[in-house]
């Protein structure tokens, strides 16, 4: 049990630190780390709906909606009512949103990278476990 409590804690510091690097390195694009996902849920999905992007991250409804509306805010996303139903709004990337997931991507990947630099290909296959 002393080993699981370890590698917890260490866990813990070490998504910490990430979070703290990704928020540095995002602090000029006014995004937080965890904006990240939802960007990327919509670059992916295209105009998707807020319900989808929770659904896609296993998130709340109401974490996506606030997070739409602060990149609303900083025009990285707009919402768009779907002309046959009223009722469905998709949220869609700006340019300028396009660009921001697309800098935020890079950098959460280079993190990534240096991360795991200086494993073996061997225990890169057992993280895959």
């Amino acid at each position: 049990m002393d080993r699981i409590n370890r590698l917890l804690e260490l866990d813990r510091k070490v998504r910490n630190l990430q979070f703290k690097r990704l928020y540095h390195l995002l602090e000029e694009e006014n995004i937080y780390p965890g904006q990240i996902p939802i960007l990327h849920a919509i670059y992916e999905g295209g105009g998707c709906s807020q319900r989808d992007i929770a659904q896609r991250l296993n998130i709340s409804t109401a974490s996506v909606a606030a997070s739409v509306k602060r990149l609303e805010k900083l025009k990285y996303v707009l919402k768009k009512t779907d002309e046959n139903d009223l009722r469905y709004n998709s949220v869609e990337l700006t340019e300028e949103g396009l660009r921001v997931a697309k800098r935020a991507r890079e950098i959460y990947y280079s993190l990534l990278e240096k991360q795991l630099d200086g494993l073996s290909e061997e225990q890169l296959d057992q993280l895959e476990l």
